[in-house]
């Protein structure tokens, strides 16, 4: 299911989307499709320790993060309480490009009704840092059958992520607020932290459900 190698499969059988950076030529007797742009991967960084390792990551992530600031847009950040919305946060509030539009503007989602998931301890300990205007979305009264006749159609096809609804529930929020871009981490927990590869040692482990 982690698969995303094939940038051509389809849920639908003969249906194939189009690469990123591809053109499509079809006609009556020629198909034919070509890759116009890739992108270019610099060499990999080689540096001393770990502590080198650190810096470097902190300074293109800082980077990152105020490249995307400079817009005359309503902004907002998604905020979760892990490491990478948190990080993405942290650098906002810390950036001269914002200073004059006020407190930032957030959107959580919280699980009161399942306290043992709800990240809305981590998510006021990064909020007690600056000022804020937070949109907080109960998402544990949500479904993700509740948006299946709309959420497909959108996608064009079924989608891999089951958590897609909260998205959607914080989407939503933000576009009543009349935020125009967003922005939000993705996994950076993993990146950072456990890898991928937990998941193939978890294979060895006895696994605890509760009921």
């Amino acid at each position: 299911a982690l698969d995303f190698e094939d940038l051509e499969i389809t849920f639908y059988d003969g249906l194939l989307w189009v690469p990123p950076g591809t053109v499509v030529e079809a006609g009556p007797e020629r198909f034919a499709k070509r890759r116009y742009w890739r992108l270019e991967f610099t060499p990999e960084l080689r540096l001393r320790d770990n502590r080198e390792y650190g810096d470097a990551f902190r300074e293109l992530l800082i980077d990152s993060v105020q490249r995307r600031l400079r817009t005359r847009v309503p902004i907002g950040f998604f905020l979760s309480g892990g490491l990478d919305s948190s990080s993405i946060v942290g650098i906002a509030r810390q950036s001269h490009l914002l200073e004059i539009r006020g407190p930032l503007r957030t959107f959580s989602a919280l699980f009161p009704g399942y306290p043992h998931i709800d990240e809305r301890e981590w998510m006021d300990l990064v909020m007690s840092t600056g000022q804020f205007d937070p949109c907080f979305v109960r998402v544990d009264r949500c479904t993700p059958l509740g948006l299946l006749e709309t959420e497909i159609p959108a996608h064009g096809e079924p989608f891999f992520s089951p958590n897609n609804y909260v998205d959607s529930a914080l989407l939503d929020c933000a576009q009543k607020a009349g935020i125009r871009l967003i922005l939000d981490g993705l996994d950076g927990d993993t990146a950072v932290g456990h890898g991928w590869e937990v998941l193939g040692e978890l294979d060895d482990l006895p696994i605890a459900y509760e009921t």
